[in-house]
């Protein structure tokens, strides 16, 4: 049988601070504040999943930015 892919990768990719396109997919933006340098994750909007280091899904993400 088929597993969900949480249970068959080894890895979520939810703990990164700062954006790393390797890994993360912006799917939106804020403006950069004192709590959110610009490049800093905001928030996840989906987790990513790895499997002895090959990328199953990218996170989604939202990341602050500069105006």
């Amino acid at each position: 049988p088929l597993l969900p892919l949480a249970a068959a990768c080894d890895d979520t990719i939810t703990q990164e601070e700062c954006f790393d396109p390797a890994v993360h997919n912006a799917v939106g933006t804020v403006e950069e504040s004192p709590e959110y340098p610009d490049g800093r994750i905001v928030r996840y909007v989906r987790n990513g999943y790895m499997y002895k280091d090959k990328i199953f899904r990218y996170a989604d993400v939202i990341v602050s930015s500069k105006k």
